[in-house]
């Protein structure tokens, strides 16, 4: 529905292009379309993030506005049409901390590869974190090193250079 109306609203708007925004975030393991966040029945549900994605970014500043004064949640985005809204112990950085301690691996000597805001958690532990050519400008100023875009195989390349070298 989102998409029509900014459509017949905005001229050019991308409607290919957001239409396949939204089925590659619907293809994901794990992931259901809820219309309204208050059709949701949480009793039965061990929820840790909820992911709204918008094309309308007035939606998603008015949203990201009312839950930021919260303590007891996470806020992140992993791009310009998402939000994500997360029990607050849920980042990658904790995810990192308990692979770390899991496997005896320091943090000095672990590495993060990261594109968007919610792999910034990520790189506050790492020894090493290595911004996406195609990264957004703040995870291109925190990280160490800055590797190709992802379509040039940055990943790759990142860990040929910065890890096995």
């Amino acid at each position: 529905k989102e998409i029509k109306y900014l459509q017949e609203q905005e001229t050019g708007f991308p409607e290919e292009w957001a239409y396949g925004e939204f089925d590659i975030q619907y293809n994901q393991h794990g992931l259901f379309h809820v219309p309204h966040y208050q059709d949701i029945d949480f009793t039965h549900l061990e929820v840790y993030k909820l992911f709204v994605l918008s094309f309308d970014k007035c939606k998603l500043i008015k949203l990201r506005e009312r839950v930021s004064g919260r303590k007891d949640i996470s806020i992140t985005s992993s791009g310009g049409t998402k939000l994500e809204i997360g029990h607050l112990d849920i980042s990658k950085g904790n995810a990192l901390k308990f692979m770390a301690d899991y496997l005896g691996i320091p943090l000095e000597k672990t590495a993060a590869i990261g594109d968007n805001l919610n792999d910034l958690s990520m790189f506050d532990v790492a020894g090493m974190s290595i911004a996406m050519g195609n990264a957004v400008e703040e995870v291109k100023k925190n990280g160490t090193f800055i590797t190709k875009k992802h379509n040039e195989n940055g990943v790759a390349f990142a860990l040929r250079k910065y890890i096995l070298a």
